[in-house]
Parts: C-alpha cells; sequence; structure tokens
C-alpha cells in the first residue's frame, strides 16, 4: 500500500528542455530556407544572404568549440550536438533513410531551424534572468547537485546493468550540459517567482488552501517477477512500519484489511476500509500528528516530502480537484479535519487544512500559477520572451554550413539502436507538442563589432 517517492530528477534531458515557458512562436521559414544555404565566406565582417533573398545572417569565426553565438552567449559544440540530436529524433524518429535523397536540403535546414528554436528558448531564460537581477546562489546549485546525485543512485538501482554516463551518451549529452538544463529550470522557476509573486499574493492566493491528507484506496497489489511482471501472489495490503508505533485497535485492523488482500477478497476488503478510516479520524482527533498517519497509511504517489522526510502537504485551488474533495477540503477551518469520505474514482480520505508555509510560497509561485489555466502566467511570461527574442541576433560561425544531418544522433535508454523507452517517449510527446508550435526567425547583425563584442560574451552559471 505504502509507496516511497523517490526523489529523483527527470532523466530524459528531452523532458527538462519541454519545461521551458518561453516558445518562440515566430515563422521559421527564413531560417530553413537561409541558414546552410547562406556563403560561408570566413571572414569576420562578412555576411550573406540566401537565394530566397531572406534576411542576411552575419558569419564570423567565433573560434573553437563554438557553433553560434545568440543574444550575447556563446553556444558549444557540445550544447549544439544535444539539440540537434533531440530535434533530429522528431523529424526522423530514427530512421536513417530519411536524409537520403534531400537535394534541396530542406530537410537538413528544417532541423538546424528547430535546433536554433529551441537555443533562443534556452538562451531567453538566462537573459530575462540577467535583465531582473535573478541569479542562483551556491546554495541552490548545491541542491540540483545533490538531486542529481539522486537521480544517479536511482538510476543505478532501476538499470543495475546500465551506467548513468553511458545514457547521457546516448541521447548525445554531456554531464556538464545536463547539470546546465536543470541549473536552468531552477533560474527559470525562480525569475518566474520574483516577477510574478507580489500578483499571485494579491489576486490569487485566495484561490487556495493548503491541505495534508490520508488517502487509502481499496486495491489489491500484487508480487512482480525479476523483470518487472506481475505474479499471481498477492500483497499484504498495508505494511506495519517498525519504526511508528500502533494501537492494537489499529493492529487488528490492519491484519483484517491483509488477510482480505491475501485472500484477494475485494469486496470484503472495500467494506472494510471504512473501519480503517474511522480509526484514522479517532487517531487524529485524539492528537496523533497528520504527518504520522500519513506514515502509516498514505497511498500517494504523487506526495512531495521536505528534506527531512515529512509530508509537505497540497497547494490546491478549488477546480484542480474532484469535486467531492474540493467540497469537503474547503469547508475546512485552519488545522480543522475533514470527517472520512470517498472521492469518486481514487478513495477514501481525512482531509486536514494547514496553514500556508511562506516559504514554500515563495518557492512555488510558478507551479502555483500553472494549476489554472485562467491565471495570467502563461500569456504574461509568454509576452516578456516575445520582446526579449526579438532583441536577440544570431551570429553563426563560419563552420556552421559544415554540419550535416548525422552531426549527431541520439539513441534510446534500453536500446542505443532501435528502442524508446517510456520516459523518452514522454519527453517526445510533451516537446513535440511544444515545437509544432513553436519556430523560430533569426535576428542577425553584420557589423562587425557587434558581431565579436557578442562572441566574447559568456554564459552564467
Amino acid at each position: 500500500m505504502k509507496i516511497k517517492k523517490i526523489t529523483a530528477l527527470i532523466l530524459a534531458f528531452g523532458i527538462i528542455l519541454s519545461m521551458s515557458g518561453c516558445n518562440n512562436s515566430k515563422n521559421s521559414s527564413s531560417q530553413s530556407e537561409s541558414s546552410s544555404s547562406a556563403s560561408t565566406d570566413t571572414t569576420e565582417s562578412s555576411t550573406s544572404s540566401s537565394d530566397t533573398g531572406s534576411e542576411q545572417l552575419a558569419y564570423d569565426d567565433l573560434g573553437d568549440g563554438i557553433v553560434m553565438n545568440i543574444g550575447g552567449f556563446d553556444v558549444s559544440e557540445d550544447e549544439y550536438k544535444y539539440y540537434f540530436a533531440y530535434a533530429k529524433s522528431f523529424i526522423d524518429n530514427g530512421d536513417k533513410t530519411y536524409w537520403d535523397n534531400d537535394t534541396n536540403s530542406s530537410k537538413l535546414n528544417d532541423l538546424k531551424a528547430q535546433t536554433l528554436n529551441y537555443l533562443f528558448n534556452t538562451y531567453t531564460i538566462y537573459i530575462i534572468a540577467k535583465e531582473n537581477g535573478v541569479e542562483l546562489t551556491d546554495e541552490e546549485k548545491a541542491k540540483t547537485d545533490k538531486e542529481i546525485d539522486s537521480t544517479k543512485l536511482y538510476y543505478k538501482t532501476t538499470y543495475s546493468n546500465k551506467n548513468f554516463d553511458d545514457y547521457l551518451k546516448s541521447i548525445a549529452c554531456t554531464k556538464e550540459i545536463y547539470r546546465e538544463s536543470l541549473l536552468r529550470v531552477a533560474l527559470e522557476h525562480k525569475t518566474v517567482n520574483a516577477l510574478y509573486e507580489t500578483d499571485f499574493r494579491n489576486n490569487y492566493l485566495k484561490d487556495f488552501i493548503h491541505v495534508k491528507y490520508v488517502l487509502v484506496v481499496p486495491k489489491i497489489s500484487f508480487a512482480v517477477d525479476e523483470k518487472g511482471y506481475p505474479t499471481d501472489t498477492p500483497l499484504d495490503f498495508c505494511t506495519i512500519n517498525p519504526d511508528l508505533t500502533y494501537t492494537d485497535e489499529e493492529t487488528a485492523i490492519i491484519n483484517k484489511l491483509n488477510g482480505y488482500a491475501k485472500a484477494v477478497d475485494r469486496e470484503n476488503l472495500k467494506a472494510s476500509i471504512s473501519e480503517l478510516m474511522n480509526v484514522i479520524h479517532a487517531r487524529l482527533e485524539a492528537g496523533e500528528s497528520i504527518d504520522t498517519l500519513i506514515e502509516k497509511y498514505n497511498y500517494n504517489p504523487a506526495e512531495q516530502k521536505d528534506e527531512s522526510g515529512t509530508c509537505i502537504g497540497s497547494y490546491i485551488s478549488a477546480d484542480t480537484m474532484q469535486k467531492e474533495f474540493s467540497d469537503n477540503a474547503f469547508a475546512l477551518a485552519e488545522n480543522q479535519i475533514s470527517a472520512p469520505f470517498f472521492s469518486t474514482g481514487n478513495g477514501h480520505y481525512i482531509v486536514q487544512r494547514i496553514p500556508f508555509d511562506e516559504e514554500y510560497l515563495r518557492d512555488n509561485i510558478l507551479s502555483m500559477y500553472m494549476n489554472n489555466e485562467s491565471y495570467p502566467y502563461a500569456s504574461k511570461y509568454q509576452d516578456l520572451c516575445t520582446k526579449t527574442q526579438e532583441t536577440m541576433k544570431v551570429v553563426y560561425d563560419h563552420r556552421y554550413d559544415d554540419i550535416k544531418a548525422d552531426y549527431a544522433t541520439a539513441y534510446s535508454l534500453d536500446d542505443p539502436s532501435t528502442t524508446d523507452t517510456a520516459s523518452t517517449k514522454s519527453a517526445k510527446s510533451t516537446a513535440s507538442t511544444k515545437s509544432a508550435e513553436s519556430t523560430t526567425e533569426t535576428k542577425s547583425s553584420a557589423d562587425t563589432s557587434e558581431t565579436k563584442a557578442a562572441s566574447d560574451t559568456k554564459k552564467p552559471e
């Protein structure tokens, strides 16, 4: 019954990529038609235009290992290869023959345009953060490093025969890029929090409550074999935690429920859940902490915990929850406990409304904004991204046109030659939806001094 939440970070870097709120929606035709057909004159001040007459693109010698400069930030070859490979995986879906007979380079140009789109979105975040004086502290960076360590441990535990570094290589990603991508996500969240915290507190916080709850689901589980497939061996409904204290009444009902589970007696199990919920409610009324009862009984795979392992609870608005849950939760005063109730499709709940945690609010304005589509986060932030991208110039290294479709390839986790994992498929599904709406038109400059100044700018840590 009890599920421990693994606080591992997302393995697929593509998922991180798809989280960006900035979405460049400009027309990409000029870039896709001109980027590779432009002249590759190696003089520092050279510019060229495509046969289509689109806007001129600036070229320069940006130095070894630099593919382009976007908005004053150098894009390394390693970074470009990741985005290139990621975009390529959507376009050809692993089919190498897709690139055959690309006589006019239209497919290649589309690939480069989509790669540039991803990079535009990435560097937009850095620029917005810089303009608003937002940067990550050493403590915040250290937290990301700790989370990466957790990811590696999760990966080692889950895929005992594979190496995390090899996995990164399989998706054309380096350890440095992976870390930087996580720092970027943290930076974006911090920036949005800083930009919209006051607006959220003044206008939208009133729509939220903070709750903790015990959720008991009348579900019978079965053991799995070494390959992860379920067997016909039923498991206990509830495991007694040896680190916690149970009353005789609690122990008796747990043993009864476990007996029903082992006998696969679904009807009696379901009918007896109310008895357990009444026991839990009585313990709460007697003063036992809901955190302890959550540890004893809660079935919630999405449960968030702080560094000490204590349940954080949930910040909810009425329209994000099922009606049965909202009606019961929003009727509570602070610190009040609900009677046991059943919420359709989930299970049996006991809810306690608790005060807001100010530190949590400061750190999670972004996610709370996104809980409700009617909030202005999306439009406000998108407008800011659009305005920022209109000022961003692109300078290409003179070797840019030498990049072909075989420049970089990403592979899947399980089989580096053929298959996608569930996580990478999910990442592709999420990101492809965005990328279908997000194409890009580049801005550039032929001014030599501006070009050289741009190439000297480094990415913030």
